[in-house]
Parts: structure tokens; sequence; C-alpha cells
């Protein structure tokens, strides 16, 4: 089951390089996910553009209809 997070947890995260967040009560780091816009499946995160350390832009890929695609901060899940 995904996690939710805030927006500005995952632009922090994205601003550092990160493409995971931990769960301080746990230890358990979350990674980012986003919903594929055709078939709705949970994909992971495919590549990544970088300025220096921060990462501007996520692109995912769907594990059922194998497309690319871009998901925003708000978009993003966490598993």
């Amino acid at each position: 089951m995904p996690k939710a997070a805030s927006v500005k947890q995952i632009e922090r995260a994205l601003s550092l390089g990160q493409l995971s967040i931990k769960d301080p009560e746990t230890g358990y780091l979350y990674s980012f996910h986003a919903r594929c816009p055709r078939d709705k499946a949970l994909s992971a995160v495919y590549r990544v553009n970088r300025a220096n350390e921060m990462i501007t832009e996520v692109i995912f890929r769907c594990p059922v209809c194998r497309e690319q695609f871009q998901a925003t901060s708000a978009e993003i899940v966490l598993k």
C-alpha cells in the first residue's frame, strides 16, 4: 500500500538529490512511485534529470504498458 507524503517532503528530497524518504520511527526508506496516466499501474522511477545535485525531473516507466511519463511532486507516492 503506497504511503502518502506531503508535497513539501517530496520537494525537499528532490532538492537534496534523493529518491526516497526515511521514516523517522522505523528507519524504513520509502521510494518514489507514481500512477501511470494510461492504466493507473504503480510505476517506479526510470530515470532523472539533475541540475548539480538537485533532481529537476523524475521520469517513471509503467511496468504494464512500458510508457515513460513524468509526474509532479503532488502525483508522487511513497512505497
